[in-house]
């Protein structure tokens, strides 16, 4: 999925997306693998593992659009040095990196979490 592609699914949300954080995840270097299990009555499954970026430890990945500390270290992770501001109300959140644009969405952690792709996508075409 592409970077806009991502960011307009992000606008439209109404609560969490776990696909969405998953796609986010991937996007910023998170890696996926499948494993085979025997599950407790001997069956053979099939499970999903995620591996933290440039490594290959495993890990959970972060609930961008539910959390605000998630969303606040994306935001560092793709704008170290960068400042910015997350507000909430009732039934909206807002946000801005830098001088980018001012992003309202369904909540703070998912308009941060727009903010901080909006300003990745803005890095990757210009070095183009």
């Amino acid at each position: 999925m592409s970077i806009q592609d991502l960011i307009d699914k992000l606008y439209e949300l109404k609560e969490p997306s776990r696909d969405l954080e998953i796609e986010v995840a991937q996007l910023v270097g998170w890696k996926q693998r499948s494993e085979k299990f025997l599950d407790d009555k001997g069956n053979v499954r099939e499970r999903t593992l995620y591996l933290v970026p440039n490594g290959d430890k495993e890990g959970k990945v972060p609930r961008y659009t539910l959390y605000l500390h998630d969303a606040f270290n994306l935001a560092q992770l793709i704008a170290p040095d960068h400042v910015g501001g997350v507000a909430w109300e009732n039934g909206m959140g807002s946000a801005r990196i830098n001088n980018g644009p001012y992003v309202q969405a369904a909540s703070a952690p998912i308009a941060l979490t727009i903010a901080a792709l909006t300003l990745l996508q803005q890095k990757v075409t210009s070095r183009r």
